[in-house]
């Protein structure tokens, strides 16, 4: 084994410490590109039009553009707990238009009514 040359060991340590430096600069880069997408992401997501919340991103994947055979979104402008508020409410009122049918027909009797002496004047 011979002796070390004191020159190269340099000229390795100086490559080394620039590698080092380009590496901390390109995550750096990297770091700030990856807040400034974040920022963007943020700025321009909707917020829910129920409680106001801003969508998470999960949400607002589940509301993007789908495949064009995926089923659509209902309630795509709230937020997960102002969605299953609206289903639950909705759901109800199928079961009392369904528990009490007459309210039902008294209303479709009424513009029925309406319409026929619509279309006597016109």
């Amino acid at each position: 084994m011979g002796v070390g040359n004191p020159r190269r060991e340099a000229r390795d340590a100086r490559k080394q410490a620039g590698f080092a430096a380009r590496q901390r600069e390109c995550k750096g880069q990297l770091r700030r590109i990856a807040a400034q997408n974040k920022a963007e992401r943020v700025a321009c997501c909707s917020v829910c039009a129920g409680c106001g919340a801003r969508f998470t991103d999960d949400r607002w994947r589940a509301i993007g553009p789908a495949a064009w055979d995926a089923p659509r979104q209902s309630y795509p402008h709230l937020c997960a707990g102002c969605k299953q508020r609206a289903i639950t409410a909705e759901r109800r009122a199928e079961q009392a238009g369904r528990e009490h049918p007459e309210h039902g027909l008294a209303g479709a009797e009424q513009k029925a009514g309406g319409t026929w002496l619509f279309r006597l004047r016109g």
